[in-house]
């Protein structure tokens, strides 16, 4: 029964560190949570578009104009723009955005949380030897590694995701924070 519990507590505290949905907010509260993002320095690593004709714009956020947004595609080595494409607020349904770092941010903390929820329920498991647990308990440790890894894995996957459906009003509404975001102001 430790040992469950001490691996819920370990899931629940992987998934929390970090959250970012956006499903159940008004607009309001969309907007100020990407203006709070972007006053702190928050990166943008990758940007989808999604229109309507099932096309989809995937590039780093480099310019938003007036009605439109202008991705880029950059080459690791240079450092240069190999490919920029600009898409009118009519083309977007969905704008998806991520962090920079977090999948590698988000990997390393669900390791480090289930590494220690995997050692901790290992020595639990010890404590108890005249139940015979013994050299299995240490089986617990890399099993706490993988949920840990697939628990940070899977909240770092995640994207703010912001519905423009082709909308202006709603492209306008969301336009200041997407400017603080991208590269060129």
């Amino acid at each position: 029964m430790k040992i469950i519990l001490t691996i819920l507590i370990s899931l629940f505290l992987i998934n929390n560190l970090f959250p970012q949905n956006f499903s159940g907010l008004n607009e309001d509260k969309k907007v100020d949570r990407l203006e709070r993002y972007a006053s702190k320095k928050w990166r943008i690593n990758t940007c989808w578009t999604f229109g309507e004709n099932e096309s989809k714009n995937i590039g780093f956020l480099y310019q938003v104009q007036d009605s439109s947004i202008t991705l880029v595609d950059v080459d690791k080595y240079s450092n240069s723009i190999i490919d920029e494409t600009s898409i009118h607020y009519n083309d977007i349904n969905i704008l998806k955005l991520r962090n920079k770092n977090r999948l590698r941010t988000h990997f390393f903390i669900g390791v480090s949380v289930g590494t220690l929820a995997g050692i901790s329920a290992s020595l639990l498991a010890l404590g108890d030897k005249d139940k015979g647990y013994g050299i299995v308990s240490f089986a617990l440790i890399p099993v706490g590694i993988a949920i840990g890894f697939g628990t940070g894995m899977g909240t770092g996957s995640k994207r703010i995701k912001i519905p423009i459906n082709g909308n202006y009003d709603t492209f306008s509404k969301y336009k200041k924070s997407l400017k603080l975001i991208s590269k060129k102001k």
